[in-house]
C-alpha cells in the first residue's frame, strides 16, 4: 500500500537573513505556524516558540479520498439491455441512472476511500441491472489510483457506461477518472482513462483555514481561509495545488525561495 500521507511543513525559518538577501536593512525574526487545519485532518499546532519552524501533519493515514455530493457527482449513466443507445441525459432505450448516494448507499458529503466507492458502484449496478442475478466486480488500484468495473462472465446481459455521452451536471465519470463510454462491460473491463485520488466539490471539501504566527494574511489576529479548486486530483497533483495556494494567499512570496512544502 502506497502511503500518501498529506503533509504540509512551513519552512519559516529565516534565521537573521540580512539585507544582502533580501530588499530591507534589518534582520527577520523567524515566522513559525501557529496552528492549521482542512477537510482531510484534524486541527494540529506546532511550533513552540519564535524560533522554532512550524509544521502540521495529517493525524490519520490519508489514502485517497472521494466525496460525493447530490446533484454534483453522484450519477452513473447505465445501459442495461445489450443495446447501448447512450445520449446527453440518458433517457435512451435501456438507460437508467445509477445513483452514488440512492443506489449505492454513499451519504452525502462523507469523505470515501476509492475501496469504499468501489463497493458503492458495485451495489449501485447490481441494484439497476435489469437481470437480478447479473454480478459485478469493482475495485480500486492504490498503486494507479484507477477504477475496473467489470460484469461478470455469467452475467445474462453484456451492459455499458455512458461516460463521456452523458452530460448531466451531476455526472460522476470526472470523479471516478472516466472520459470515454464502455460498452460489453461483460467482455472487458471498464478502467478510468485518467488517475484519480481526491475530488474537491466547491461549498463541499474546498477550504482549509490558516495562520502564520497568530495572523491572517491582512497581518491581523485570525485565519485565512484558503479554496482550493473545485475539480479531481492525484496525491501530487493536490499537493502542488495547495502549495500554491498558501504561498499566495499568505504573502509567503515574498521570502525567500520555497519557503512553504507540501509534502506526501
Amino acid at each position: 500500500m502506497s502511503k500518501k500521507i498529506f503533509t504540509t511543513i512551513l519552512i519559516l525559518t529565516l534565521l537573521c537573513m540580512t539585507g544582502e538577501f533580501l530588499p530591507i536593512g534589518s534582520a527577520l525574526a523567524t515566522a513559525r505556524l501557529t496552528s492549521a487545519k482542512d477537510t482531510i485532518s484534524r486541527n494540529q499546532a506546532s511550533g513552540g516558540g519564535a524560533a522554532t519552524a512550524g509544521y502540521t501533519e495529517s493525524t490519520v493515514l490519508v489514502i485517497e479520498g472521494f466525496v460525493f455530493s447530490d446533484g454534483d457527482n453522484d450519477v452513473i449513466c447505465f445501459d442495461k439491455d445489450n443495446t447501448p443507445s447512450f445520449n446527453a441525459t440518458c433517457t435512451g432505450v435501456g438507460n437508467v441512472k445509477v445513483d452514488m448516494i440512492t443506489d449505492g448507499g454513499l451519504v452525502d458529503g462523507r469523505v470515501y476511500s476509492g475501496d469504499e466507492v468501489a463497493t458503492a458502484i458495485k451495489a449501485g449496478l447490481e441494484a439497476q441491472d435489469g437481470d437480478a442475478d447479473d454480478v459485478y466486480t469493482v475495485t480500486y488500484d492504490e498503486s494507479n489510483d484507477k477504477f475496473s468495473i467489470r460484469g461478470d462472465g455469467g452475467n445474462t446481459l453484456n451492459t455499458s457506461l455512458g461516460w463521456l455521452t452523458y452530460i448531466g451536471a451531476d455526472k460522476a465519470a470526472p470523479t471516478l477518472g472516466y472520459a470515454a463510454d464502455d460498452n460489453n462491460l461483460r467482455s472487458a473491463a471498464a478502467v478510468s482513462d485518467s488517475a484519480v485520488a481526491f475530488d474537491v466539490i466547491s461549498g463541499v471539501n474546498d477550504v482549509f483555514n490558516l495562520s502564520v504566527d497568530g495572523k491572517k494574511s491582512d497581518n491581523t489576529a485570525g485565519f485565512s481561509a484558503i479554496t482550493v479548486t473545485a475539480g479531481v486530483y492525484t496525491a501530487a497533483t493536490l499537493a502542488t495545488q495547495a502549495q500554491i495556494l498558501v504561498i499566495v494567499a499568505t504573502d509567503l512570496r515574498l521570502f525567500p525561495t520555497q519557503p512553504v512544502k507540501i509534502l506526501l
